[in-house]
């Protein structure tokens, strides 16, 4: 029996120094090139993608500091023996968009108030960037020049047209149009995958997605994840923010996370700025969520249990600034937190709340 014990221990034992003695780190970075190894800042990769693609369980992605035009998908990324981590480099200095700039908008002829910019692409939606607003889609240019905060492609003639939410000139404003229809991160199945310092923006569709992502896209959206962690990262002007979805999984962290300016008219009620779905035992820890059409900081999802908002903000969100919707939500709790409007949770302690909490008599709150 002994002799048995140590085979299985020493073979557990040969099994992590294998995983610890293969790990590599790679890296991507603006001066990269796809066709690289990926495995020195000298020779680093170019695309996020082509970095996530490389990843083995217990590798490491380094990025360098920059903007990075594209969206990224991998299925079943890292293991249960060691973490697998993609970082910033410089937390807070990556930033990968979905977006690309407004060309410079100039007066419509005929028109009072809409303005006109030549623009060719795959418009899904449009943001007014310096008030966090997307703009309302319209059927026609008539309908834009009556409508402040509105916009209308014609897409045959290659002409995008706006009408500011104050109805300032163009120049007083700054706009970008998300182009690439698609969530910014997924990672479907990540176990034990670390996500650490980078930002996204501009993540958005004009189409409906599927149920599993509350039919909205994300800057930031794990599916089926088991013991991950999303720390320092911030994700904003997407139709939704930051978002782990547990699906009978669960252990997950988000910490120290901000969704702010992110909307949805797929699913404008939930697409919040970080998200707790279906959630197993996952926790939101100092994080922050703002200004958003839908919810701040929330845990929602009928099978949602035992999940924890710890030390968490939201404000001026047209949802629930921080909020607990569940099936089985007697199991989960908020504590440490403060929303500065609706509040609805039914275990909170220990927090400010700035508007009204369903499950609590104005007498208890």
């Amino acid at each position: 029996m002994k002799t048995k014990v140590f085979a299985r221990t020493l073979l557990t034992a040969l099994v992590l120094l294998s995983t610890t003695l293969h790990a590599t780190e790679f890296f991507v970075n603006k001066q990269g090139l796809d066709s690289n190894a990926g495995t020195s800042r000298e020779a680093a990769f170019l695309t996020i993608q082509k970095g996530v693609d490389a990843l083995q369980p217990g590798d490491t992605l380094t990025i360098g500091r920059g903007e990075y035009k594209e969206a990224v998908a991998r299925k079943g990324l890292g293991g249960p023996e060691k973490e697998t981590v993609i970082r910033a480099e410089i937390p807070g200095t990556v930033l990968l968009r979905g977006d690309v700039d407004a060309p410079v908008f100039k007066r419509a002829l005929g028109t009072h108030q809409t303005l006109v910019a030549d623009f060719k692409g795959d418009v899904q939606a449009v943001y007014e960037v310096d008030t966090w607003s997307r703009m309302g889609e319209r059927a026609t240019l008539a309908e834009v020049e009556f409508q402040p905060g509105s916009y209308f492609y014609n897409a045959a003639a290659g002409r995008l047209y706006v009408s500011s939410t104050d109805l300032r000139p163009a120049d007083q404003h700054r706009y970008s149009v998300p182009v690439l229809g698609r969530h910014g991160l997924e990672l479907e199945k990540p176990v034990r995958l670390v996500l650490e310092g980078i930002a996204v923006r501009g993540f958005e569709s004009s189409r409906m997605a599927d149920s599993r992502t509350l039919f909205g896209n994300w800057g930031i959206i794990f599916l089926g994840a088991r013991d991950c962690i999303i720390r320092d990262c911030t994700a904003f002007l997407n139709g939704g923010g930051i978002c782990i979805a547990s699906e009978g999984e669960g252990g997950n962290l988000v910490e120290g996370c901000t969704g702010y300016g992110n909307s949805s008219p797929h699913n404008s009620s939930e697409c919040a700025g970080v998200l707790l779905y279906q959630s197993k035992n996952d926790v939101a820890r100092n994080c922050v969520g703002y200004r958003s059409i839908g919810v701040g900081v929330r845990i929602y999802g009928l099978s949602a249990e035992h999940g924890m908002l710890d030390r968490c903000l939201g404000w001026g969100n047209e949802g629930p600034d921080v909020g607990i919707k569940s099936g089985k939500a007697e199991t989960c709790a908020a504590k440490d937190s403060v929303g500065l409007g609706y509040f609805p949770v039914r275990n909170v302690s220990n927090s400010i709340l700035g508007g009204p909490n369903i499950y609590v008599p104005d007498a208890e709150i």
